[in-house]
């Protein structure tokens, strides 16, 4: 019984510490796909801006739809400066975040994000 009782306590710390990370991944997963999406945007990158937007989103509006609106906003807008990315809700394998950012003109505009999970990995999915 005695031995028993280290291996159990044990096992709890590693999962508690394996469920605190999991959360933790998930949030820092999305806010690399928010940060990969933007610098592939400034670097006018828009073939690799498809690699953070979802299979629902890229069969729905299609990759040359896609690409094309995003050079279009680009030429007009300029690049999009990273101001803050807050208000994350997940819940399971969807999540919506805001996420501001300095555009043309030095004008900070926030837009919420809809995000959902993809083999591992949150993408784009509106």
């Amino acid at each position: 019984m005695r031995r028993i009782i280290p291996v159990i306590l044990a096992i709890i710390i590693v999962l508690t510490i394996f469920a605190g990370a999991c959360g933790q991944d998930d949030e820092q997963l999305i806010r690399e796909t928010m940060t990969g999406f933007l610098t592939a945007y400034n670097d006018d990158d828009f073939s690799g801006t498809l690699d953070y937007i979802s299979d629902n989103l890229r069969s729905a509006r299609g990759d040359e739809k896609i690409i094309a609106d995003l050079q279009e906003g680009r030429a007009s807008g300029g690049p999009a400066i990273l101001e803050s990315v807050r208000n994350l809700e997940i819940d399971g394998k969807k999540a919506n975040i805001s996420v501001s950012f300095q555009g043309f003109m030095g004008q900070v505009l926030t837009v919420r994000f809809p995000l959902i999970k993809e083999s591992g990995n949150w993408r784009i999915d509106g």
